[in-house]
């Protein structure tokens, strides 16, 4: 894992917008939340009182889990950030109300504006720094400097993915309302997790969980045997008998036909590792994140 000061530096370039040859910096742009359909998916999975491993730099699918009644999660991501962003969420969600968290967070405007003006601003990081930096140093030492060095604005276009979906509040249970904000704020204090900055195809995980979210992780395979390789590691290291495996997540899967297909060939590089598929929906009957028509799918696999 890199040193926060290595961190830093990487962040700092970024907001720079200057050219580099950083390795993987095409990931390091940060999810500011999930741009899958969490709650359209969370209920197929057991998840109270079970071990979670996820990928996901926007914290979504822990925070999620969590507000299931999951406690022992650990995240892996190849953006080296993910630390440092998730002890951010952390921290605004127990300091901050409904409101602020999304003045905070939210791109767009929370009263059917155009655009938030308050997204990232200073004061309510202040509010937030007491409680991050006896939560982790290094976060608050990172959030504080780049707050201090860059604008909001730059902070927003630089260092984070374009990810804005309206539908953020549909797709995650914790924003769905403030009733279900002040459970998250509850839940969230008795969390236990670890974070690990890997290359999820090249290095191994220690430990074995009751359930997998590996999300779309089948996009950055390099060859179909990559990712068949990946599947099979996993559950041989880290699936623990009777556990759950999301293998993949699909987005607008039966939109067109290049889709229909691209699907078929997940299927098959997925083969073995599939026991269900799910279409994934909302009780809004909201479209996929891509505002394309047709719906998403999981593929699930039970060991």
């Amino acid at each position: 894992m890199d040193s926060i000061d290595t961190k830093l530096m990487k962040a700092k370039v970024l907001c720079d917008d200057k050219d580099f040859t950083l390795e993987n910096n095409e990931y390091y742009k940060i999810y500011r939340f999930t741009t899958e359909n969490i709650s359209g998916y969370i209920d197929y999975f057991n998840l109270k009182d079970k071990s979670l491993l996820t990928v996901g730099s926007s914290f979504d699918q822990a925070l999620n889990a969590n507000y299931c009644g999951t406690n022992d999660i650990t995240i892996c991501d190849i953006n080296p950030f993910t630390d440092l962003y998730g002890y951010l969420k952390i921290a605004a969600l127990i300091e901050l109300d409904y409101l602020q968290f999304q003045e905070f967070f939210f791109q767009e405007g929370i009263f059917n504006c155009f655009s938030n003006k308050n997204i990232f601003q200073k004061n309510i990081f202040n509010k937030i720094s007491p409680l991050l930096k006896s939560l982790s140093y290094d976060s608050n030492l990172f959030w504080e400097e780049i707050f201090e060095l860059y604008s909001p604005k730059r902070i927003n276009e630089f260092l984070f993915q374009y990810d804005d979906s309206p539908a953020k509040k549909v797709f995650n249970l914790y924003l769905r309302n403030e009733e279900s904000y002040n459970k998250m704020k509850k839940t969230i204090k008795n969390i236990n997790f670890k974070f690990v900055n890997l290359d999820i195809f090249r290095d191994n995980i220690d430990d074995k969980f009751d359930n997998i979210f590996l999300s779309n992780v089948y996009i950055a395979a390099h060859s179909i045997d990559e990712f068949q390789s990946l599947l099979n590691r996993i559950n041989e290291r880290n699936l623990n008998n009777y556990g759950t495996m999301l293998s993949a997540y699909i987005y607008s899967y039966d939109y067109d036909k290049d889709r229909i297909k691209n699907t078929s060939i997940i299927r098959e590089i997925s083969k073995g590792y599939i026991t269900d598929e799910y279409e994934v929906d909302s009780e809004d009957n909201i479209r996929s994140f891509r505002k394309q028509r047709g719906k998403d799918l999981i593929l699930t696999y039970k060991k």
